[in-house]
């Protein structure tokens, strides 16, 4: 699987995901960030 980091938060976060999976869902899924919405 890929690799991708970014920044979240001010932190720097490193997930591996494949690349279709949406932004939001990494982050509410896997990091458990449940602020973010969709819509």
């Amino acid at each position: 699987m890929p690799e991708h980091t970014f920044k979240l938060n001010g932190k720097q976060v490193t997930v591996n995901v494949e690349d279709n999976v949406r932004l939001l869902w990494v982050i509410r899924d896997i990091l458990n960030v449940t602020g973010p919405k969709y819509g």
